[in-house]
């Protein structure tokens, strides 16, 4: 096969994503020759993806950094997170009961992305074996950590419930998190006085692990609650 320069900077390109890493270049070029693939670039504060919008491609974020909403079903409260590229959002929504995005991508910075649509991919896993062992692996892995959290013993002290709290609604228990929620939200999710929620969570801003404003609560970085 003869490469030419755009094919193989695009090839590299893909190889930076885990779910096609491992693959020839060979494999790669091929792709990015024959595949039909979706180029997009999105401005800082410009909404890649939006919560409840039908998931019918895999979005690799190739260059940037975006932010991910989530919020609770009930609308009451939501969690902000920051990711860098290379990034994939949200691989479990493609297929599965529910086809549609659960959360909202928006970019911190200018981003480029690459899009594959559904049918492509089923033929990318039915073509090659690297590409659908990685999509196994990213899918099981995530179910592991979802399965670890839920059996994961915790003190029965207000601290650990509130920080398994935050921990269990992050994609990610590492980095800085920033929580949309109101002490009177939280006391109702922990079953307690409001006013015993605000002392702990005044303990762990006297700590250095989080500021606090108005129905706000910034967590420095969440591996240091977890250190606990």
């Amino acid at each position: 096969m003869v490469m030419n320069a755009h094919d193989f900077r695009f090839s590299r390109v893909l190889l930076q994503q885990p779910l096609f890493q491992g693959m020839a270049v060979d494999d790669l070029v091929d792709i990015v020759t024959h595949m039909p693939l979706g180029f997009h670039k999105y401005a800082e504060g410009k909404t890649v993806i939006k919560a409840m919008d039908p998931c019918q491609s895999l979005l690799f974020i190739t260059d940037g950094k975006v932010s991910i909403c989530t919020e609770s079903v009930d609308k009451h409260y939501r969690i902000e997170e920051e990711f860098h590229a290379p990034f994939l959002p949200e691989p479990e929504c493609l297929f599965g009961l529910r086809q549609y995005h659960l959360r909202t991508l928006t970019a911190v910075t200018d981003c480029n992305c690459i899009s594959i649509r559904k049918e492509n991919v089923t033929q990318l896993l039915d073509t090659y074996a690297i590409f659908r062992i990685n999509f196994i692996n990213i899918l099981s892995t995530q179910s592991q950590r979802q399965q670890r959290r839920i059996l994961m013993p915790h003190s029965g002290s207000l601290r650990s419930r509130i920080i398994s709290f935050m921990v269990d609604r992050c994609m990610k228990p590492a980095g800085p998190k920033l929580f949309h929620i109101n002490m009177r939200t939280l006391a109702e999710e922990m079953g307690v006085d409001k006013r015993k929620i605000s002392q702990v969570l005044h303990e762990l801003r006297d700590e250095d692990k989080v500021e606090l404003s108005r129905s706000r609560i910034t967590v420095k970085a969440m591996e240091n609650l977890l250190s606990e």
